[in-house]
């Protein structure tokens, strides 16, 4: 998945008239703060901050910093119907010289930062209409239009020998695995979302999805899990776009 990184922007704006209505696509990255605060502070890792109506996402992670300390966000742009990356850039507090003891200046100061001004200028790009998103990531089943959704991540040894150091992680309790994401709508059968090779896992798991709310198409929200040398677990963040109206079978 290749990403675009952007160009900074000063206060923009792009206005679009759709179905007799002026929409606002803000450039200015003072909208950032507010959902950049909440997910500081909030017991939520993820949020959806908006769609385009031609299916690009926007979200913000919250990073666990570690050992390292202070604060970490990753800013995301995704391409649901393509599955591509439009834009991906970490934001940590350390680097930035910010004060990670007082979360509301802190949000302020990633979404006013070069970064920050470019995620908000590819959104704006893109055409992502702020406030669109859902907010808080959902569960399945999904109900849509009297059908229900399920989602299922199944895995495989991958038949490709480990380098060096990915034999370094399976001492520590990884496998290499070839995943295969799939949708199923009850009583139209499945379909296959992503397929990854040669991923180093040690668990993997479905966390949720995020609903378009311009069009039948979801945002599926899943994961993989690695034994890091302290004991704990590495959680990594996967995205895959899913049409809720064609393709099943």
């Amino acid at each position: 998945m290749g990403f675009g990184r952007g160009h900074p922007a000063l206060a923009l704006s792009l206005v679009l008239a759709l179905g007799g209505s002026a929409q606002v696509f803000a450039a200015d990255s003072s909208w950032l703060a507010k959902p950049m605060g909440e997910l500081l502070v909030g017991e939520a890792d993820l949020a959806c901050l908006g769609w385009s109506r031609s299916g690009a996402c926007a979200l913000l992670e919250r990073l666990d910093s570690g050992e390292r300390g202070g604060y970490a966000l990753r800013l995301l742009l995704l391409d649901s119907v393509e599955d591509t990356g439009l834009f991906k850039q970490d934001l940590w507090s350390d680097e930035l010289g910010l004060d990670s003891d007082d979360p509301e200046a802190l949000a302020e100061g990633f979404a006013a930062g070069e970064t920050g001004m470019a995620f908000a200028a590819a959104c704006a790009r893109s055409m992502v209409e702020v406030g669109s998103g859902d907010g808080g990531i959902s569960t399945f089943p999904l109900a849509y239009k009297g059908s229900s959704f399920s989602a299922a991540l199944k895995s495989a040894a991958s038949r490709t020998a480990p380098s060096e150091s990915e034999a370094a992680a399976m001492e520590l309790g990884a496998s290499k695995l070839d995943l295969l994401l799939t949708v199923r709508r009850e009583g139209r059968g499945s379909k296959t979302v992503s397929s990854l090779r040669g991923v180093m896992a040690s668990g993997l798991g479905v966390d949720g999805y995020f609903k378009s709310p311009f069009e039948p198409r979801i945002l599926v929200v899943f994961e993989t899990r690695s034994p890091g040398f302290e004991g704990d677990e590495a959680r990594s963040l996967r995205y895959a776009g899913c049409q809720l109206e064609a393709g099943f079978k």
